[in-house]
């Protein structure tokens, strides 16, 4: 009887981290062919990317249930699997945000948001696709934990003048409130590449 093929978590840290990358693109394009008609069908394609991920993640954590020895331990399996979900979720609310307050165009900063939310998880496939060898490639994979880590410093900055220039431009009350709640999703997506990135690198230096 051939022998049962195992579960592979790290192809399936892999399937997470490209499907955070087609959000990341999603919303970047979404942003930059702003179109406030074609809003709901574009949040739409987000959710559906959003859900195929909740369907892995699941699958997944069935598949945990019944591994009697699995390649790290379990718990930082969970958490990475959650902290890559929590990427795609950033990047959903971050859309959903802009059509629940239904805006009309975007402000600058916006654009310059989703094209970092876009480095930040393309920085971050080079980082999930030295986990699996870590302890062969543990220069490589610090060496990119510390370049998302630095990405989100960008995003730290971008999102304090994005708040200033908010507050200063004479943009009316209504406008400032959900703008900042928008800057606030959008930071989110940097901050969520920033707790896998992190979570990567305590499982490195539990092993290593």
């Amino acid at each position: 009887m051939a022998k049962k093929e195992s579960f592979s978590y790290f192809g399936f840290f892999r399937e997470m981290i490209a499907l955070a990358c087609e959000a990341a693109h999603e919303l970047d394009e979404l942003v930059g062919t702003f179109d406030r008609d074609q809003l709901t069908k574009r949040s739409r394609a987000l959710r559906d990317i959003e859900h195929r991920a909740d369907s892995l993640k699941h699958n997944m954590l069935e598949q945990l249930l019944k591994e009697f020895l699995p390649p790290i331990d379990r718990e930082d399996i969970m958490r990475v699997a959650s902290r890559l979900d929590d990427i795609v979720d950033a990047i959903d609310d971050a859309a959903h945000c802009l059509q629940m307050f239904d805006i009309t165009t975007c402000r600058p900063e916006t654009k310059s948001f989703t094209e970092l939310i876009v480095r930040c998880c393309e920085c971050l496939t080079k980082v999930i696709d030295d986990f699996e060898g870590y302890k062969k490639k543990a220069e490589s994979l610090r060496a990119g934990v510390i370049e998302v880590n630095s990405l989100e410093g960008e995003g730290d900055k971008l999102y304090t003048e994005a708040i200033h220039a908010l507050f200063t431009d004479g943009t009316d009350a209504v406008q400032v409130c959900a703008w900042k709640d928008i800057f606030d999703y959008l930071e989110a997506c940097c901050d969520a590449c920033e707790h896998v990135a992190d979570q990567v690198d305590t499982v490195l230096m539990k092993n290593y």
